[in-house]
């Protein structure tokens, strides 16, 4: 949505997990199992649901490229976790004129975020019926364990462009190209990995609203006045404060000039 409101790109993202999905079940440990790679089967099923995922994505930017309706984006959105499958992908795109690859890694090292993150996941993907969050964690984790054994980082000698981005709070940027995909390292440096609240208002009423003007800096009315004394009442009870303990938290406000 970004990239499309802000940079009018085409954009559509190509979502590994959402093949293997389809061809998946409802029992979450063979749900899990799918990221196995000691199981001969599942690393079949993981390559074929990668080969659709990128025929559909080639399918696309060829498209728009045929039509030459402007700058386009396709994001494969899985674990390319390996050198072997990120050389993959970038043979996959050789033949499609004018493509350049941004690899986009996540490095989250706390166990708390990595646990909420799959279970957040697990429920958009309708797989905590009946079953408590520690067993699905305990599946996962066990599943989950081939996948960082054979867990290669990307590197400063991979011939591409990449950003790293790790807890939030460390980024690295690899041999980075001023064209498409600049706004995309730049929106992804400023990122937050976590649900943020933002609350939008108005000022209060001015006596230029109430002669139905535009523009100007008239003082306020006596409801404006009103307005303005309780949106400071509730910004200090309710936005500086944290919803669980009432403790103060950080918080940015941010004026019209």
């Amino acid at each position: 949505r970004y990239l499309t409101f802000f940079h009018a790109l085409n954009t559509k993202v190509f979502n590994v997990g959402s093949y293997q999905k389809s061809r998946s079940t409802s029992d979450m440990n063979k749900a899990f199992s799918i990221y196995s790679f000691s199981d001969p089967e599942a690393q079949k099923t993981r390559q074929s649901c990668y080969e659709q995922a990128i025929a559909d994505l080639k399918s696309f930017l060829q498209a728009h490229l045929s039509l030459q309706s402007g700058p386009t984006c396709a994001i494969l959105d899985g674990s390319c976790i390996t050198r072997k499958r990120r050389q993959w992908v970038k043979e996959q795109l050789n033949d499609i004129a004018i493509t350049r690859i941004l690899f986009v890694e996540c490095d989250v090292s706390d166990e708390t975020e990595i646990n909420n993150n799959v279970l957040a996941i697990c429920e958009n993907m309708k797989l905590l019926k009946n079953r408590s969050p520690s067993k699905v964690l305990e599946e996962f984790h066990a599943n989950s364990r081939g996948m960082l054994e054979a867990y290669q980082p990307l590197s400063d000698f991979e011939d591409c462009t990449w950003i790293k981005l790790s807890d939030s709070h460390r980024v690295e940027v690899n041999r980075p190209v001023h064209d498409i995909t600049m706004p995309l390292i730049l929106f992804l440096m400023n990122v937050h990995n976590q649900p943020h609240v933002f609350y939008l208002s108005r000022h209060g009423q001015s006596l230029y609203n109430m002669e139905a003007k535009i523009g100007g800096d008239s003082d306020l009315t006596a409801n404006g006045d009103l307005y303005a004394k309780k949106l400071a009442v509730f910004a200090q009870q309710v936005i500086t404060r944290d919803d669980d303990n009432g403790q103060l938290v950080p918080t940015r406000l941010w004026t019209s000039t």
